[in-house]
């Protein structure tokens, strides 16, 4: 991990524990995730709590997406339906 990354995951609010084990197995992602940089939440969802944590909630995956976004990681859009 680069020292810039190191700071900016320091400058963050407190991290639950799930942003340090989801950052390295991201690499992982992208060769396993056919879709991958595009994937559901809800693939999202499974894939988190089978690589990294089975009793994350949807509140705490939340809160790692807005981490991994703030840190360039991933870019999330939310569909607004009509």
């Amino acid at each position: 991990m680069s020292m810039m990354m190191t700071m900016m995951i320091q400058s963050l609010p407190q991290t639950l524990g799930l942003l340090e084990p989801t950052l390295s197995t991201l690499s992982d992602w992208r060769r396993v995730l056919s879709s991958f940089p595009v994937v559901s939440w809800s693939t999202f969802i499974d894939y988190v709590r089978t690589r990294v944590n089975i009793l994350a909630t949807e509140e705490h995956l939340r809160e790692l997406v807005n981490q991994l976004h703030f840190l360039g990681e991933v870019y999330f859009f939310s569909a607004v339906r009509r």
